[in-house]
């Protein structure tokens, strides 16, 4: 499975699932001029980790848009990668 194929839930999703642990993604502006980061930046980041464990979603994700010593603005997610159970026909 592609990283890309990972889905993302803000919520639980209704269908047996195992999880496979709690994972973070951060995305940051780096300079006064540079964007904003974006839920798609960390969408990826968390499809990349999630991909990793062998996850096919991330549930329960919430997201936090705060300033850093390091950076202007930083958008983290955190969420539960999980693996779905496909469900007999």
């Amino acid at each position: 499975m592609k990283p890309t194929d990972i889905t993302i839930h803000t919520t639980d999703i209704d269908q047996p699932y195992k999880e496979l642990g709690e994972i973070t993604a951060k995305a940051s502006k780096r300079t006064l001029y540079s964007k904003s980061p974006t839920l798609e930046e960390v969408h990826v980041k968390l499809q990349e980790q999630a991909s990793k464990l062998g996850a096919n979603a991330v549930i329960k994700v919430t997201y936090n848009r705060a300033a850093s010593l390091f950076s202007f603005e930083v958008l983290k997610a955190i969420g539960i990668a999980v693996r779905r159970e496909v469900r007999d026909r």
